[in-house]
């Protein structure tokens, strides 16, 4: 293929997909590689006028290798009379501190860096030089990593700001069209290191495959626009039903429910897009598996059963609704079944106490009166209990008359007109003056009666609160581990 036809196709591609408008400003990510110098060259010659910004990221993984690239890319932004930018990002600094691997902390810093330099030209659209070569190694990575259909459609040639023009043209067509022009690339010595899994796929899994397939790129390829046009089609279905079927609460701490039953009335397939579609909305990359999970919980759970996954995200069961939210924060908890968490631990005075069975801690201080004080429900008068005190998950038959209150209110039904159920419910212990023992801390008919302090993070017992003759008061503070005052 001569540089004209490649240069025709490539504005043909453009257009029909409408990746770009004439005189658009756009930033163009440009490593020095082949097919990075050929897309910014390429956007040069399709004839639309675009005001083009070429970026290099530097990710400080190759210190010998960078200063030529960076020299390289800004020689030839200056040909084509681009602008150029060089960003530099903390790479190790970010796979430490987000536990990733170094490909994934290089390519969501790559990305920011991109989205920086756009919001600071005022460009909306970032070209990025993704082949058909890198397409067919992404089909094999996320097939190996147990991919839906969805995922192995593929990368899309616009998703949001991002797009890929050179997503159906071919490694070797780009060499030639630069080798053609006479220019020079730099070849990224990492491509070459066997430890990255997309360096195997492509140097070792792919060879190996075309031994009994030698088309194996071109299949691939076909497959995954049959799956892509498959997917647009089902995600119409899925969009229009996901509207209907699904519950959003807004508030401090946002919540998405689907009815069982709703969900159970459409094809097998759509309820997976849905419960992954909620997953996404919740910052949640779901795997094969914990759509499945999901799935069958909302088939055949029973209420009450919760599960937690990635980054804090709890779906329960309750009165034949699946919910999902993060009630403690995005946080990062492995993904399993929880099972009711008891909670039995002595409190000898003030101070700091952690309970990380359920990533909480409690706080408390013991403060001096100020005049005029009124009681917030974190705040009990001093001289109304004595150390030392119990934490403890609450049982059948705790009574307490809630602050605010006309009279006394079993605990669990405190709770549950609060909207705490299920497992949920081990979140908000006691706080009570008393002994572990079982017997004597629960309010049996023996007449022996346990006081009751606080449900800690909701309310305090009445008898506890702090009046304007209170002389000292304890603070209860009761929170998530990770956060602080």
């Amino acid at each position: 293929m001569t540089n004209k036809e490649l240069i025709k196709r490539i504005r043909s591609v453009i257009t029909q997909q409408q990746l770009l408008a004439a005189q658009q400003k756009v930033v163009v990510g440009v490593s020095g590689g082949t097919d990075s110098l050929a897309l910014l060259h390429l956007l040069r010659e399709i004839d639309l006028q675009l005001s083009l910004t070429a970026v290099y990221v530097n990710h400080g993984l190759r210190p010998l290798e960078i200063p030529g690239e960076i020299a390289l890319v800004e020689k030839q932004a200056a040909e084509i009379h681009a602008q150029f930018f060089s960003i530099a990002v903390d790479v190790k600094t970010y796979q430490r501190v987000n536990k990733t691997s170094p490909e994934e902390a290089a390519r969501i810093l790559r990305y920011d860096a991109l989205k920086t330099i756009a919001q600071q030209i005022g460009a909306t659209t970032i070209a990025i030089a993704h082949t058909a070569n890198d397409q067919v190694e992404e089909f094999l990575l996320r097939m190996l990593r147990g991919s839906g259909g969805g995922g192995l459609s593929g990368m899309n040639m616009r998703r949001g700001s991002i797009v890929r023009p050179l997503l159906s043209t071919r490694k070797d067509e780009l060499l030639n069209y630069l080798n053609n022009k006479g220019v020079s690339h730099c070849e990224d010595s990492s491509n070459k290191e066997r430890i990255y899994l997309r360096n195997r796929v492509r140097l070792d899994l792919i060879p190996q495959l075309k031994e009994y397939n030698p088309s194996i790129d071109q299949t691939i390829l076909n497959i995954s626009d049959v799956l892509r046009v498959e997917d647009d089609y089902l995600n119409t279905i899925v969009d229009d039903f996901y509207q209907n079927v699904i519950t959003t609460e807004e508030g401090e701490k946002s919540t998405i429910s689907i009815d069982c039953a709703e969900l159970s009335a459409v094809h097998k397939a759509i309820q997976r897009r849905v419960l992954e579609k909620v997953c996404w909305q919740m910052d949640c990359p779901p795997s094969f598996q914990n759509i499945e999970s999901i799935y069958h919980m909302s088939q055949r759970g029973k209420n009450g059963k919760i599960l937690q996954l990635a980054n804090g995200l709890r779906v329960e069961k309750r009165n034949s609704c699946i919910f999902f939210n993060h009630p403690f924060g995005k946080i990062a908890t492995r993904t399993k079944c929880i099972k009711t968490v008891h909670i039995t631990r002595v409190i000898d005075g003030p101070g700091l106490y952690s309970f990380p069975e359920i990533n909480r801690e409690l706080l408390l201080e013991q403060r001096e009166h100020s005049s005029g004080m009124v009681d917030s429900g974190k705040r009990v008068d001093s001289a109304t209990f004595s150390f030392p005190l119990i934490v403890r998950s609450h049982r059948p038959g705790d009574r307490f008359f809630p602050l605010g209150a006309p009279g006394s209110k079993k605990v669990g039904r405190y709770l549950t007109d609060k909207k705490i159920h299920g497992g949920d419910k081990a979140y908000f212990p006691l706080l009570t003056e008393g002994t572990t023992n079982r017997k004597e801390t629960t309010n049996t008919q023996e007449g022996k009666k346990e006081k009751i302090i606080a449900i800690l993070g909701l309310t305090i017992d009445s008898a506890h609160q702090v009046t304007a003759e209170t002389d000292g008061h304890l603070r209860i503070l009761w929170r998530p581990l990770t956060e602080t005052v």
